[in-house]
């Protein structure tokens, strides 16, 4: 089955509200609220499904319940989800469909975060209503506890399922649901009845639509005075109060009644205390003999407020004077929102919102603050924290970043000369010049081989120019703010090497053009130029026609496959250019009606064997069998329809067509 990582749940209390309210996999995909919800529309009993959970495993195991049908009265806001811990790691593992289901139980392994077993209540004990895309063929079987149940296998795997009565049980391999049918027909102890830390923990919160308790505890230690020695377990849960209310709750069992000291919970508080407004009523901390409880509830009339606003961000410096006392920046984006909620941070501190509000109560998109001329430099770091009934987003960007830098590069002599050109004028102790021997970019973790600071002691204005010596093709020049790296960069340019290649290929004639392209009427030695063709050095190159190459300098293979990777390199290993040797093809999609249509505009007849389409929409990629669609070859003017009833509110689908893995392709609707 699927592994998901259990994240922390505590590193500060704020995770617990995570944990408990957003699933690392959801049973209920849409959260909006359904008509479901009282007790009585549940077919089995939450507690009724613990029978079936066997005391079976050899690791620490994480146990959660939860009642699907109730938690789905919640209104919370889209995409918010409410936890059923690895819920869907089985239904996803069968091709099931999770809003069929109305509660369950989930074993998770705390060791290796799998999913041993899955307990889940059935509609009628009916299969078929939770529309497994597996072939599950069911056999019917009598256990030897004496329990007659249907079983099936999957197909790819050793996972196993079984149906007793209006009960799934969906098991990574045959031995659980063998324990759990000798727990229920022999009436063998359950998983519960053998680990009293779990049991304790589940009843402390026995009424929740959503729990889980844990004994394999490391990694739920709060921050503060208490180890893992210290904690028998923690459980949580989840509550609907009513359709704009959550109650979340978080148990901890410590090891020894000694152990709840002031101290303790006066450290829970002052956690608790750092949680934003939108949770709702104040939290509040109870303690009974060695368990520590803490509750808390979630605003979801707020979070739904919150969804909908549009905090400020985007930041744009307006044209200034270097002369005045402020210079203006503008937000791009963002609804009306009061500057008492917002927080604006420079280079990590607070600015005063006295200063930057200039006597604004609020701001949005279009309106313009300020900051004082003495406190901007290149670079700088702008925070943005939006905290209020509802809100905690936080928006970071640079600004004052655009400087005008010309870097000319003289082949010939090999040097690279940076002139300024723009009328701000710069501190030259603070502007370092680098080199790099490669490209540069932001997972580049290479020192520059040369730094120096050219202007130190001087000021660098309009006009100001440096030469550098010794700069090689393939290498990068850097002008930097305090460092000579692409996050404090204000100018680069990396030297290409002389010629830019133009390939193309000849699909139906297995025909391949390289052309070298110049500037002006240089030439260069041919030996500095290779063509390969799958990594390997091709059988014609341009030094077999004379020492030098020009501009329309070109070779022409015949017989190169297609699907050959194609790669121009000079100097031995600098890649000037590449491509795949793949057929030149034009497609168009459009919407019709609300069907998405795909046409073959232009290009050679194609082998459908060898064609696949992708579709990407609603967030996922769906491959099209051409094959069903099209006979032997896909002929220009063609059209195929790719999908029945799409929805392009969201999101606008894009089509991607693979000649043998290769994109040769891509097109998107206009809608």
């Amino acid at each position: 089955m699927d592994d998901c990582p259990r994240r922390a749940l505590l590193g500060g209390i704020g995770a617990a509200v995570a944990a408990t309210t957003a699933g690392c996999l959801s049973l209920t995909d849409d959260s909006a609220p359904s008509d479901g919800g009282s007790d009585d529309d549940v077919d089995v009993d939450v507690e009724t499904l613990f029978e079936y959970v066997p005391d079976a495993f050899d690791t620490e195991i994480t146990l959660t319940a939860a009642d699907i049908d109730r938690l789905e009265t919640a209104d919370t806001p889209d995409g918010y989800g409410l936890a059923f811990g690895l819920g869907t790691a089985a239904l996803q593992e069968w091709g099931g469909d999770a809003e069929a289901v109305s509660s369950g139980i989930v074993v998770e392994d705390a060791d290796d975060f799998s999913v041993p077993l899955t307990v889940i209540s059935l509609e009628d004990g009916d299969l078929d209503t939770l529309d497994l895309e597996t072939d599950v063929s069911l056999e019917s079987k009598d256990h030897d506890s004496g329990v007659s149940y249907e079983y099936a296998t999957h197909g790819d795997s050793d996972d196993a399922v079984a149906v007793v009565d209006d009960v799934a049980l969906f098991a990574e391999s045959e031995s659980t649901i063998d324990a759990a049918l000798e727990t229920v027909g022999d009436d063998e102890p359950t998983l519960l009845d053998e680990e009293p830390a779990l049991s304790e923990g589940l009843d402390y919160i026995s009424d929740a639509d959503t729990r889980t308790a844990i004994t394999d505890v490391d990694d739920e230690v709060p921050e503060f005075d208490l180890d893992g020695d210290d904690i028998d377990y923690v459980a949580f849960a989840t509550t609907v109060v009513d359709a704009d209310t959550l109650e979340h709750t978080y148990v901890y069992g410590l090891a020894s009644e000694s152990l709840v000291t002031d101290e303790i919970v006066s450290a829970f508080e002052d956690e608790l205390a750092q949680e934003p407004a939108h949770l709702g009523d104040e939290p509040t901390i109870e303690t009974d003999d060695n368990v520590v409880t803490l509750s808390w509830t979630t605003d979801l009339e707020a979070q739904r407020q919150a969804e909908d606003h549009d905090s400020p961000s985007g930041l744009q410096v307006e044209s200034f004077d270097p002369d005045d006392e402020y210079v203006h920046v503008r937000f791009t984006s963002g609804d009306p929102t009061p500057v008492d909620e917002l927080t604006i941070e420079l280079e990590d501190e607070e600015y005063d919102d006295e200063i930057w509000a200039d006597g604004q109560t609020e701001v949005g998109e279009d309106d313009t603050i300020r900051f004082e001329m003495d406190v901007l430099e290149p670079n700088l770091s702008v925070t943005v924290s939006h905290e209020g009934d509802g809100f905690g987003s936080s928006f970071g960007t640079t600004i004052f970043n655009n400087f005008i830098f010309d870097l000319q590069y003289d082949a010939d002599a090999e040097t690279m000369t940076i002139r300024y050109e723009d009328e701000y004028a710069l501190d030259g102790d603070k502007l370092v010049v680098g080199v790099y021997d490669d490209e540069l970019n932001f997972d580049s973790e290479d020192d520059p081989v040369t730094s120096e600071t050219p202007w130190e002691g001087d000021t660098l204005e309009e006009g100001a120019e440096v030469t550098l010596d010794s700069i090689e093709p393939g290498q990068t020049v850097v002008v930097g703010w305090e460092e000579p790296t692409i996050e404090n960069s204000l100018a680069q340019r990396t030297v290409q090497p002389p010629g830019v290649p133009l390939i193309e290929y000849e699909y139906e004639a297995n025909r391949l053009t390289v052309e070298l392209t110049f500037e002006d009427d240089e030439s260069e030695p041919a030996d500095d130029y290779e063509l390969r063709i799958d990594d390997e050095p091709a059988s014609t190159q341009w030094s077999d026609d004379g020492d030098t190459v020009s501009d329309g300098s070109t070779l022409t293979l015949d017989d190169v496959e297609t699907g050959a990777q194609i790669g121009v390199f000079w100097d031995e290993d600098f890649r000037i250019g590449g491509s795949s040797a793949v057929p030149n093809v034009d497609i168009l999609a459009e919407i019709d009606g609300d069907s998405l249509v795909l046409e073959y505009e232009d290009g050679p007849s194609l082998p459908v064997s060898s064609l696949e389409i992708d579709v990407f929409a609603d967030g996922e990629t769906t491959e099209i069998d051409l094959e069903e669609e099209v006979d032997e070859t896909f002929e220009e003017g063609e059209r195929v329809t790719l999908m029945e009833n799409v929805e392009t509110e969201q999101m606008t689908p894009s089509v991607s067509l693979r000649y043998d893995g290769n994109v040769i392709g891509s097109a998107f609707p206009d809608v």
